[in-house]
This record gives C-alpha cells, structure tokens and sequence, in this order.
C-alpha cells in the first residue's frame, strides 16, 4: 500500500473560489511581471509556461521536471532552474511528496506538490517556506556528506594483522632514537597547564 503524505499544511486556496483559468491567469502575469525587472533570464519563462499548463482541472499541480522539460522542449536543469527561481520569489510554494516503499522498506521521494501563490500573504508565507525547506535540504545534505567522508576515512584505515605485524621498513643501522627531552613529570604538567 502506497500513501503520500504531506508535511507542510496547504495554502488557503477555497475549494472551487479561484477558477483554474483565472489562477493560470495570474501566475503568468507575475511572471512577466517579474521578467520585466529582470527575472526569468533565457528559457525559464518557457519552462514556467509548461509548467502552468499542466495544471489539472482542480488546479493540482506535481508534474516532474521530466514531463515539464519534455513539454516545454528545455532541459531538466533548465525546468529545475525555472521552478526554484519561481519558489524563491514567492509565485509557487513547494511541498516534497513522498511514498513508501515497501521493497526499500523507507519512504521514498516521488514529485513535489506546487501549489500557486496568489495573495500577498500567501508569496510571503512561500518565501518563508521556500528558504526553510531548503535549509533543511542544505543541511541533509551537509550531514550525508560528511557521513560518507567518515566513512571514507575508515574504509582507508588500514587494520594490522595480530599474528603477522607489519614489517620495519628501516634496517637496524638506520633505525633513529629520540630521547625524550622533558621528564615525565614536566610532560604532565605541561599537559595539564595546557587544559
């Protein structure tokens, strides 16, 4: 059994209130709005237009970068781009879907749900919820990677074998002994006037 589950309460769109046309209507026109200030460089107005368009009859909106690249003719890159330029402006708020996987036994990220922001309380709100998310992400990210750099670390850790140590690479006749030049007990106190 699949479910998905959003973490981010929706925005306050009333059911049936804002028609899909006139919602579609007032996206674009932020956007060319936003274009003229001198957002949206390049191909990014095309990929938002896409994107709009796949809007559903009840104004649902968690196409894929995929199928919006695939419509628009544009990389995913570019579509990413487009979309998370849009989010951070505060024209789209942007909740992450997820299902679980019953194979990988976690759940596991599927699409985003976009929802359009359309009152000035509501671009705030997904100003506010866009750089929240994205530290989140950010710091996912920081945590996988130093993960994998500790676990780098001890993979290359060599581990010695009780029975055969390893070898002295130097001869007896060039082996070098260093006389300790403090006492044990100026070691201790050094040690302890350092903490």
């Amino acid at each position: 059994m699949a479910f998905v589950r959003n973490r981010v309460p929706a925005l306050s769109h009333e059911p049936n209130v804002i028609a899909r046309r006139t919602l579609k209507s007032l996206f674009l026109t932020d956007v060319e709005r936003l274009a003229g200030e001198g957002y949206f460089k390049g191909t990014k107005r095309i990929a938002l237009r896409a994107f709009i368009d796949m809007m559903g009859p009840d104004c649902a909106l968690y196409p894929s970068h995929a199928a919006v690249a695939q419509k628009a003719g544009l990389s995913e890159r570019t579509v990413w781009a487009a979309l998370n330029e849009a989010e951070g402006l505060g024209l789209l708020r942007v909740t992450p879907r997820y299902v679980y996987d019953a194979e990988k036994g976690k759940r596991v990220r599927t699409s985003n749900l976009y929802e359009v922001a359309v009152t000035m309380a509501q671009k705030a709100a997904a100003i506010v919820a866009a750089a929240a998310r994205k530290a989140h992400e950010a710091a996912k990210r920081e945590a996988a990677a130093t993960s994998r750099a500790f676990r780098g670390l001890f993979h290359h850790l060599t581990a010695t074998d009780a029975e055969n140590p390893p070898k002295d690479i130097l001869k007896k006749g060039e082996r070098v002994r260093h006389d300790p030049q403090m006492s044990r007990l100026d070691m201790i106190q050094w040690c302890l006037r350092g903490s």
